[in-house]
C-alpha cells in the first residue's frame, strides 16, 4: 500500500477520478500502473488483494455517503471552480466549444494540446 499525491491530470484510481494535488491510498499494482503521474507520500509495504478499494480516511467515506443526496443534486462549488479553470486552460490553448465540454473530456484535450506543444517546441529548437 502507498499513500501518494497526484502530480498529473486528472487520473482515475480505485474506480473513482482524482485530480492534480489529491492523495489517495493505493495498491502497490495500482501504483506501478500509474507512476509517472504521482508521488509516493507513503509507502507502508502492506499487501492488498488487486481491486481493494481503501478510503483515504475511513470518516471520509462516511460523510460521502450521507452527502450522496447534495451531490446528486448538482455540481458543487469545488466541481465548478475546477470545471472553470479547466475551460479557461483550453482556451488559452485555443481549443475550440470547451465550454461545452465534460470535465474528463477537457482534460484530455489539454492534455493532448499540451502534449502537441511541446513536440512543437522541441522541432523547433532543433
Amino acid at each position: 500500500m502507498k499513500r501518494v499525491k497526484l502530480i498529473g491530470p486528472g487520473l482515475k484510481l480505485q474506480k473513482s477520478w482524482h485530480w492534480i494535488g489529491e492523495e489517495v491510498q493505493i495498491s502497490d499494482e495500482e501504483y506501478e500502473k500509474n507512476k509517472k503521474y504521482l508521488e509516493v507520500l507513503e509507502d507502508n509495504g502492506e499487501e492488498t488483494l488487486p481491486g481493494t478499494i481503501i478510503p483515504t480516511n475511513p470518516d471520509e467515506s462516511e460523510k460521502e455517503n450521507s452527502d450522496l443526496d447534495d451531490e446528486s443534486n448538482g455540481n458543487d462549488n469545488e466541481e465548478d471552480e475546477e470545471l472553470e479553470i479547466l475551460r479557461n486552460k483550453a482556451k488559452e490553448l485555443g481549443i475550440a466549444n470547451a465550454g461545452r465540454m465534460k470535465k474528463e473530456t477537457l482534460i484530455e484535450k489539454i492534455a493532448e494540446k499540451e502534449a502537441e506543444n511541446g513536440a512543437n517546441e522541441e522541432d523547433t529548437e532543433e
